[in-house]
């Protein structure tokens, strides 16, 4: 009987003994989710931008070679009708 005043009483929505909850409530749960992806929102976003920088790396490095070539062959195109 005490144990269930105290649940009543405490509205945790939980089993709880002596003032100590055996479950999290909703808003407890909800709170805990918020926090972790407060914390992992930031390190997903530098994870992003790191991958971002990589691959703009990655495709300068092997598609400016094959522009500088097409480049350099117009100019010797128009070059050659004068």
């Amino acid at each position: 009987m005490q144990l269930l005043a105290e649940e009543q009483t405490h509205g945790s929505g939980g089993l709880s003994l002596g003032g100590a909850s055996f479950w999290k409530g909703a808003a407890e749960m909800r709170d805990d989710k918020l926090q972790k992806l407060a914390q992992a929102i930031p390190q997903l976003v530098k994870q992003v931008e790191v991958s971002c920088r990589y691959s703009t790396l990655i495709l300068s490095h092997n598609i400016l070679p094959d522009f500088i070539e097409g480049h350099v062959g117009h100019l010797h195109a128009i070059n050659s009708f004068f």
